[in-house]
């Protein structure tokens, strides 16, 4: 019994948190950076299924390790930072006004599951984005994207670029050898649900 009652206050505390009334709007993303680091996310996730994206930044917080890599680490420190609130995506190149969706228009697509568990259906899917960390000389960026597809589907990673002759590529750091001979590698840190 204290164990049902445990997780049923931590599923309501859970479900509340994004429903306070009190939280202030978002301010504007007005970082044109961070709008080049989304355009490379959305090439990456580019799927047979039709996906909308959040209008509003998710501090998704999920594989913030240190990798060894100065520019990288810099860049996660500063993700931390920038999300420690959210921030309002603006519709733009490559974000249109049919990708972006609000938080009502999201929750008007969930299905709940039949059984009233914690299952529910998405049509079409939902990408949320996490606000762009940049090292100090924004050549190196840290995001992270979370992938829904129902109350039991999804998906999400971290993505690191690096700009290379004004592009953003996709980023692995290399291992760094430690003063004792062994390596430090970046982990690949990733989640399903």
């Amino acid at each position: 019994m204290r164990r049902a009652t445990y997780f049923a206050v931590v599923f309501a505390a859970v479900a509340l948190r994004g429903a306070a009334t009190d939280d202030p709007a978002p301010a504007p993303y007005e970082s044109k950076a961070a709008y080049e680091i989304y355009a490379a996310v959305l090439r990456l996730h580019q799927t047979d299924r039709p996906f909308v994206v959040s209008d509003t930044t998710v501090p998704i917080m999920q594989c913030l390790q240190k990798t060894g890599d100065g520019g990288v680490d810099a860049a996660i420190e500063h993700y931390k930072a920038a999300n420690e609130k959210r921030w309002k995506l603006k519709a733009q190149d490559p974000f249109t006004s049919d990708l972006l969706r609000s938080r009502e228009q999201i929750d008007a697509l969930k299905t709940p599951d039949k059984d009233g568990g914690f299952a529910y259906q998405v049509d079409p899917a939902i990408l949320y984005l996490s606000a762009v960390g940049f090292n100090s000389n924004g050549t190196i960026a840290f995001a992270e994207a979370d992938y829904v597809c129902g109350g039991l589907c999804g998906h999400g990673s971290p993505h690191i670029f690096r700009k290379l002759k004004g592009r953003w590529e996709r980023y692995i750091p290399e291992p760094k050898q430690n003063p004792d001979g062994t390596f430090t590698f970046a982990s690949y840190c990733s989640w399903a649900h």
